[in-house]
């Protein structure tokens, strides 16, 4: 709820797969939102009233996935993300790739970017 509660009007958090971003190719982007077609998203609802919106195009390949807000020795706070998907990650742990897998769905609407 304190995630929610920092933008006025956000209705959960977004969880997507940012393509080309890194030198792994690819990173996770969570950001607050507003408003979620049905169709375009996966919700879940988690503790705490938090709901966390997944674009249908990214789902597949967060099967799995486990994430953890974790606050290390000199206090920094982040979002660890544990996914059983990855085919590897680079060696600054931000980004990572995945073997290519396409929704077999045409038309469907594109995840982050």
């Amino acid at each position: 709820k304190v995630a929610m509660a920092q933008e006025e009007g956000t209705i959960g958090v977004s969880l997507c797969i940012a393509k080309g971003k890194g030198c792994g190719g690819s990173e996770y982007k969570m950001g607050y939102l507003k408003e979620a077609d049905p169709a375009a998203y996966d919700k879940v609802d988690l503790e705490g009233g938090i709901a966390l919106y997944v674009p249908v195009t990214d789902s597949f390949m967060m099967f799995g996935m486990n994430i953890d807000y974790v606050r290390d020795e000199l206090s920094n706070e982040t979002f660890v993300f544990e996914n059983p998907n990855e085919a590897s990650r680079c060696g600054c742990g931000k980004s990572f790739s995945m073997e290519p897998i396409e929704p077999e769905e045409e038309g469907a609407p594109t995840s982050c970017g």
